[in-house]
C-alpha cells in the first residue's frame, strides 16, 4: 500500500513538474509578468484605439485583459492548454469583447496585422521570432528582461528590464 502510495505520488510530481517546464522548450517557461512592469509595458507600447495588439506567450491573459480597453483588438497566442483554459475563462467573466485567444505556437501563428507586440521569451526564442516579425509586420515590440537582437532597439526602461523594439 506505502508503494502504491509512493508511485501515484511520484507520477502526480513528474507530471507537475512537466507542465511548469514544457513550455520552455517552445519559447519560455512560464513566469507571471508583475502587475507594474505590465502597466510599464503598456505605457511603453503607447496603445491607442487604431492598435492590433499580440500578447506572444500570453499566459493567464493578465496583460491581454490590461491591454484590451486601449485598443482596436486584443490576441494573445498561448501553447499550454491549462493557461489558455485559464484566460479564456478570464476573458469570458470579464465579457472583453476585443479580445481573441489562440491557442498554438507563436512561430506558427500569422502576426502579420500585428501593430504592438508583447513578449516575454528566452534569448533563443527571441532570436528566432525576430526573423519571423521582420518578415510578416513592422510593429512595434517590447521584450520584457531580455532586448530582442536583429530589431533596432528604440527605447530601454532598465527599472522595469523592458526594451522597446521597431521591426
Amino acid at each position: 500500500m506505502l508503494v502504491d502510495i509512493l508511485i501515484i505520488f511520484a507520477i502526480v510530481f513528474f507530471l507537475i513538474f512537466i507542465w511548469l517546464v514544457y513550455t520552455r522548450f517552445f519559447g519560455a517557461e512560464f513566469v507571471r509578468t508583475p502587475k507594474k512592469v505590465r502597466k510599464a509595458a503598456i505605457k511603453m507600447l503607447k496603445l491607442n484605439k487604431k492598435d492590433i495588439f499580440y500578447d506572444l506567450g500570453a499566459g493567464t491573459g493578465s496583460l491581454l485583459l490590461e491591454a484590451s480597453p486601449k485598443v482596436k483588438k486584443a490576441i494573445g497566442i498561448e501553447i499550454d492548454p491549462i493557461r489558455f483554459l485559464i484566460a479564456y475563462l478570464r476573458i469570458k467573466a470579464r465579457k472583453a469583447k476585443n479580445v481573441k485567444l489562440i491557442r498554438g505556437n507563436i512561430f506558427n501563428v500569422p502576426l502579420k496585422n500585428a501593430t504592438k507586440v508583447f513578449l516575454f521569451l528566452s534569448k533563443e526564442a527571441n532570436a528566432k521570432l525576430a526573423k519571423k516579425l521582420k518578415k510578416e509586420t513592422n510593429a512595434i515590440v517590447v521584450s520584457y528582461k531580455l532586448p530582442v537582437k536583429n530589431l533596432r532597439l528604440i527605447e530601454e526602461n532598465r527599472k522595469n528590464r523592458l526594451y522597446r523594439h521597431k521591426v
